[in-house]
């Protein structure tokens, strides 16, 4: 992808149409996972992507409903809220026994500039915070092998999430929200 280039906004509806084909139809609240239509899985690994779909979906809950949360960003979750909220989720994950995610901080041009954040392992992605974007409000938990929305992202770098170094140089002490919502999150 080059810097700068502006899709042309009716190609950007078509991907974004043909995204949601891809994935189907959400259920009405319910968190989106799809395999993008590769066909044949192993069990183990299609359970284990309901479970880190069912994990991610309680935290996002967590998110939702715990109130007082020290983290600026996380004030208008979802929206503003993508990177400290794919650290945290990165997080809780590993805790949960998920295995190891990496977080992706990604920019493109629409025509402004723009900035996302989403978790990602392999070629799976996992993005609790998609939907503060219109065209894909109907996505709250996305999780799905390939995304062709996510792929007009520019990734500027990935890291290991840790909620430690996340706010290093803060009076912010991610540790505190990190264990409320962790604690919240277990609840459900």
């Amino acid at each position: 992808m080059s810097h700068g280039v502006r899709q042309p906004e009716r190609n950007f509806r078509r991907q974004a149409s043909l995204l949601a084909l891809e994935a189907g139809p959400p259920a009405a609240g319910a968190a989106q996972a799809t395999t993008g239509g590769r066909g044949n899985h192993n069990p183990s690994e299609v359970t284990r992507s309901v479970d880190v779909r069912a994990t991610a979906s309680h935290f996002r809950a967590a998110l939702l409903q715990t109130p007082g949360l020290t983290l600026p960003a996380l004030a208008d979750f979802p929206n503003g809220s993508c990177g400290d909220a794919s650290e945290l989720l990165g997080q809780y994950l590993r805790d949960c026994g998920h295995g190891e995610w990496l977080l992706v901080s990604a920019a493109r041009y629409d025509p402004e500039y723009r900035t996302h954040a989403w978790l990602t392992r392999e070629d799976l992605i996992l993005d609790i915070t998609a939907d503060q974007f219109p065209e894909m409000h109907a996505y709250p938990v996305f999780m799905q092998q390939g995304s062709l929305w996510h792929a007009q992202w520019e990734i500027d770098w990935t890291a290991s999430p840790d909620i430690f170094r996340m706010h290093a140089f803060d009076e912010v002490d991610p540790a505190e929200d990190y264990r409320r919502l962790r604690a919240r999150a277990d609840s459900l």
